[in-house]
């Protein structure tokens, strides 16, 4: 146990340190953002508030039993991910393999590690919840019994996803096409998040909000079904509304009882899954021995792509943030009013979608992880005889082209909900995506000046790294002013397909500006010591 928290310890400093450069540009834009914080978990309280003040006193609780079943699916979703990250693709793993730690030393430790992340995950949700609470029903001890609860919340779910993943990797990572049965495993699991997510919306169609959250909420409904089938969460809640202690034991021994089973298959499966991940078969061998020769562009592309292909985690992140969001628009609207008030023209929502497919760049995340994303290996990308503006035009290439995909799945999504015609939405995909080229120059700019190469785990390259909020940050002001510029000839009276001409010849200007501005300092990137 000494060994696991000494393991665990260095892996906090490295995760949670700020002594690196540029930590004083971090901490400004945190000082930046905190506005939008304070909003954000104010929509969160005023979420809860509406629900302790919408039930009835005795009914009450189920509130709070919304908020803890909130944070153990979260939890459980985002942790899998985050988990087989930290295991199995973390560039520490084999280092540690040789060192006298036993499995569940090491897994242990990178265990506790997510587990620190989850509380900062989990606090914007469970705060607000708290608080409206505490405001509606004041206890002195509230806030104590909300300390100890908060802390063992994401246990539970973190032990199953640690589980979960240390299964799937013992049996799935197999030399031989392993790469292969990873994605097809994300890509399937995608699937059936869509599936459950329609069928959901079926349900719901025709049913009132009110009659809705009469089915979610009162007793018998699907939060007390949760709740009922699992316990943890109705101890949880218990504890915290009547102060009942044996409710507290309870959901303290289960919490350990999880934590202790994880611990027995990180002992029993650790190291083969770690191990089937590094084997290569013969037939890998065999096939690197006859790939064709490939132009020096084209093998450079072919690089990018296979660089997130094959490992879950980037292909992960960037489907979730190409994919998701119109699926998700989809299912809303399919829900809710299924017909487009009449006084909205269709051009309206060409140009929004123009606009939507421009900002897939900084939404992917893609171009602002570009460079980060080889971590300690960029030293490789130095020392090639490429010439750094061409590296960095596959980079441009790679993500251009996940933005393509993400813009015509967007497109499908919306004429499936208003009948389009077929040449406003070919319009909208070419001027999307002509101004998607500088938006995503002006993310892989940022990533070169600021990346993040000394990562060890590859949640850090792409969640944990900053430049994809500076991307986004900038992208957005500068979308914004184009936006607003649009506004401002719409307001005038100028003719819609006139305007796409306006913003086509913006996006060009823009497109030249960032790509002499990446162009020059293309060699800064490469050839810099860092």
């Amino acid at each position: 146990m000494k060994k696991t928290f000494a393991l665990w310890r260095l892996y906090l400093r490295n995760n949670f340190s700020f002594r690196e450069r540029g930590s004083k540009v971090h901490r400004w834009l945190l000082l930046l953002l905190l506005p939008s914080i304070i909003g954000f978990l104010t929509l969160f309280y005023q979420f809860f508030a509406g629900i302790y003040q919408a039930l009835p006193s005795h009914q009450a609780p189920l509130g709070l039993l919304v908020a803890v079943l909130s944070a153990n699916a979260i939890v459980l979703l985002f942790g899998l991910f985050y988990l087989l990250s930290a295991f199995f693709f973390a560039e520490d793993t084999e280092r540690l393999l040789p060192l006298p730690l036993r499995p569940w030393e090491i897994s242990g430790a990178k265990f506790l590690t997510i587990l620190v992340n989850e509380y900062i995950t989990l606090l914007p949700l469970l705060l607000p919840a708290f608080a409206a609470w505490w405001q509606f029903y004041p206890d002195p001890l509230f806030w104590l019994k909300g300390v100890l609860v908060f802390l063992f919340v994401p246990v539970i779910p973190l032990s199953a996803a640690g589980a979960i993943a240390l299964v799937v990797m013992r049996f799935v990572n197999l030399p031989k096409g392993r790469d292969f049965w990873r994605v097809v495993g994300i890509l399937i699991s995608l699937l059936i998040a869509f599936a459950i997510q329609y069928l959901a919306m079926g349900v719901q169609r025709g049913i009132t909000q009110e009659e809705l959250l009469s089915h979610l909420l009162t007793p018998g409904g699907l939060v007390d079904l949760l709740g009922r089938n699992y316990p943890p969460a109705l101890w949880a809640v218990r504890f915290l509304v009547q102060n009942d202690f044996l409710a507290l034991v309870g959901f303290v021994l289960f919490s350990a009882a999880a934590a202790g089973l994880f611990l027995f298959f990180g002992q029993l499966l650790f190291f083969k899954g770690v191990v089937g991940g590094g084997e290569v078969s013969g037939g890998r061998r065999k096939a690197a021995a006859r790939q064709r020769v490939r132009s020096v562009l084209g093998a450079l592309l072919w690089r990018e792509i296979a660089l997130v292909v094959r490992n879950p985690v980037f292909l992960t992140n960037s489907l979730i943030n190409l994919f998701l969001p119109p699926v998700i628009l989809f299912f809303l609207w399919r829900s809710g009013t299924e017909s487009l008030p009449a006084q909205v023209p269709f051009a309206y929502l060409e140009l929004g979608a123009a606009g939507y497919i421009a900002s897939l760049p900084v939404l992917s995340v893609l171009p602002s992880t570009a460079i980060s994303r080889e971590g300690k290996q960029f030293w490789l990308s130095r020392l090639i005889p490429v010439p750094p503006k061409l590296q960095l035009l596959s980079k441009l290439l790679a993500s251009s082209l996940a933005t393509f995909l993400g813009g015509v799945v967007g497109l499908v999504m919306l004429r499936a909900l208003f009948p389009i015609p077929l040449e406003g939405l070919l319009l909208a995909l070419f001027i999307g995506f002509w101004g998607s080229l500088g938006v995503g120059e002006l993310a892989l700019l940022v990533d070169g000046l600021w990346p993040n190469l000394e990562w060890t785990d590859p949640q850090k390259a792409m969640k944990g790294n900053l430049t994809g909020l500076y991307a986004m940050l900038l992208g957005g002001l500068y979308l914004g002013i184009l936006a607003f510029l649009v506004v401002k000839l719409l307001g005038w009276g100028v003719e819609i397909r006139s305007v796409f001409l306006c913003l086509f010849v913006l996006f060009s200007f823009g497109n030249f500006a960032f790509g002499r501005l990446l162009g020059r300092q293309a060699p800064r990137v490469y050839w810099q010591e860092r």
